[in-house]
């Protein structure tokens, strides 16, 4: 059998159009493997972010537990006060989620509550700040205040908002652990103590 002009572009078109299709595919394959990658890639970022957020939400936990008593009783009037007492509170981890944009990518939940902690972390360090450079505009205005700089009660004043900041944090960091759930790779005591202060039960 002859083939015909008409019947050989039709197998030309036919098989024109198979090409097409199987390109088309092929593209759309390719990009949603990239973006199938590219979603893991920022899941594994956001899990890694999250880790340095929850070890650091153990780790500032503990620095605000060793000061707490010491808060406690100079806000009550128990004690003097002897400086501020702040401690090693770390906010880097807060710092990369937000960076790498981590946020996206984890329950809102989570989300709310680590910018929570951020935020208050941003207040306590900006008071201790403040009060800091208050001081030392004052020894600046007095030189005279250099041998006696405190001011006991405006630190027992300051002392007490960051009591008040810390109940804060501790709710926030109790949250947060009940959100993400324990990890093995820490020590169950610290996480323990953590929400037991938290929740005011110690």
């Amino acid at each position: 059998m002859i083939a015909t002009k008409s019947t050989t572009q039709a197998s030309y078109w036919k098989v024109l159009g198979i090409e097409g299709l199987l390109i088309m595919v092929s593209v759309f394959m390719g990009m949603w493997l990239q973006a199938w990658y590219e979603n893991r890639s920022h899941e594994a970022v956001a899990e890694r972010a999250l880790e340095g957020v929850f070890a650091q939400a153990i780790e500032n936990c503990r620095t605000i537990l060793s000061i707490r008593e010491y808060y406690q009783q100079v806000a009550a009037g128990e004690r003097s006060p002897e400086g501020l007492r702040i401690g090693n509170l770390r906010t880097e981890a807060w710092a990369f989620l937000i960076a790498s944009e981590s946020l996206v990518q984890i329950d809102y939940p989570v989300a709310r509550t680590a910018t929570a902690i951020q935020n208050e972390q941003e207040f306590y360090l900006g008071l201790v700040d403040a009060y800091t450079q208050a001081l030392f505009n004052l020894v600046i205005s007095d030189p005279t205040l250099m041998k006696e700089w405190r001011h006991p009660e405006a630190e027992r004043m300051v002392i007490a908002d960051l009591l008040r900041s810390q109940d804060r944090l501790l709710e926030h960091y109790v949250r947060l652990i009940e959100l993400i759930g324990d990890r093995d790779d820490y020590q169950h005591i610290e996480t323990d103590r953590c929400l037991q202060a938290g929740k005011g039960d110690s």
